[in-house]
Order: C-alpha cells, then structure tokens, then sequence
C-alpha cells in the first residue's frame, strides 16, 4: 500500500489513523483523503509545519500533497515565507533535502502558482494541482499516473 503525507493547514492535526476531525475547515479536504483511502492509499494528514517537518524528517512516504499557502508556524521566518504565501514552497524545499526523488504534488487555492513557481527553483520539479479544479477523482488518477510512470519498466 501506497503511503501519502498530506500538508495542509485545512486538516486537523494527524491522529493515531490518520484521520480528520469533524471540524468544518476541514472542507473538501476529506473528500480528498476519503477518495484516496478508497483506492487503498495509506493516508496521513497533518497541519501545522512543525508536524511536517518532522513527519518528513523521521518517516518514510511515497508521495506528499502539499499545500501552498499555511501559516509558517514557528519554524519559518514570515518574511521568508511572503507572510505564509511561500510556506508550501518551504516544506517542499525541506522534503527534497531529505529525499532528492521525492514525489510531490501541490495542492493548492493560490491563483498565481507559476509566478511563484518562477521564484522557486524546488517548485520546479512537482506537479500542481488546482483545489478549485481538481475533483477527489481527478487527484487520485493523478496519483496513480504518476505511480505508474514510476514503476513501469524501463524500455
């Protein structure tokens, strides 16, 4: 089973399964989570950067959902971070020290992903997915192509 971390300051904190809160915030991103679980994904969810950070730091996953836009907590300078703007670019950034063929997928309301992306070199080499447009389905199809160009043999 594949495991997937998502960031996201819309989910509650990550509990013993993985799971959400009740919490409204938590929105269409159980929809997500959800759709995923369904097609047997492993799925973990956390909030904060702190969390994050140290999931991505002592855990091992085959692919992370990140949001663009979170509060950078207490681990991120705000002037670094365009005042939380940049958060997501951050984490990304962090998850490729770590593991350099990383698979990362950017999930994200922010309307202007590739003026960022330009100032962004990590950004560079992840997918971006749009919230507004991007259905439960749509993201876990995404998931499974990108699962599958990874493991298919090489001609």
């Amino acid at each position: 089973m594949k495991k997937i971390l998502i960031i996201d300051d819309d989910i509650d904190d990550l509990s013993g399964d993985g799971g959400l809160s009740s919490d409204e915030d938590c929105g269409y991103m159980a929809f997500y989570v959800q759709e995923l679980r369904d097609q047997q994904f492993d799925v973990s969810c956390v909030s904060t950067v702190e969390d994050a950070l140290r999931l991505v730091e002592h855990s091992s996953f085959d692919l992370f959902i990140v949001d663009l836009m979170m509060d950078p907590g207490g681990i991120f300078d705000r002037n670094d971070t365009g005042n939380g703007l940049k958060t997501g670019a951050r984490i990304v950034d962090r998850i490729f020290q770590h593991d350099d063929k990383a698979r990362v997928i950017v999930l994200s309301n922010y309307p202007d992903f590739e003026k960022v992306k330009d100032g962004e070199p990590c950004l560079r080499r992840v997918a971006l997915l749009s919230k507004l447009d991007t259905t439960p389905s749509q993201l876990t199809n995404e998931i499974k192509i990108i699962f599958s160009v990874l493991e298919s043999p090489k001609a």
